[in-house]
């Protein structure tokens, strides 16, 4: 068998999880979520349209922590009420045979004062506050 052949071949994991083969789709961040953090049907959407071949999604990022929010249309896994959202994109990934993987994240100390809310919020983030982030000046 040829290694083109191999990566189209199903593949079991230690813990007994059976992928359908071994592509795998890392996390894109689309900024597609409502501001509020939860899932748009867009982005249901989108990873539906991907799933299928593919046999395992990496979800793009969620903030774990209202003060980690880092971006606008970021989805969150913050609190219960997300969980719904969630489970849609999911179900829809599960639906065509992938598998799904959700990648989480805290914006640390790169988030956006003004996206949480204001610098007092931003002073009580949860991360080192005496080491400050250099200013984002693009490459």
């Amino acid at each position: 068998m040829t290694s083109n052949e191999r990566i189209l071949q199903p593949f079991t994991l230690p813990n007994g999880t059976e992928l359908k083969n071994r592509l795998l789709m890392a996390p894109m961040t689309t900024c597609t979520g409502y501001f509020d953090g939860t899932v748009t049907s867009e982005l249901v959407e989108y990873y539906r349209a991907r799933a299928g071949s593919i046999g395992t999604i990496i979800v793009e990022c969620c903030f774990i922590d209202d003060y980690g929010l880092a971006f606008p249309g970021a989805i969150g896994i913050d609190n219960d009420e997300k969980i719904a959202g969630l489970a849609k994109i999911a179900e829809a990934i599960k639906a065509e045979g992938s598998k799904a993987i959700l990648q989480i994240y805290h914006g640390g100390r790169m988030v956006d004062p003004q996206l949480i809310g204001g610098a007092s919020r931003w002073r009580r983030a949860l991360l080192p506050r005496r080491v400050r982030a250099p200013p984002c000046r693009g490459r």
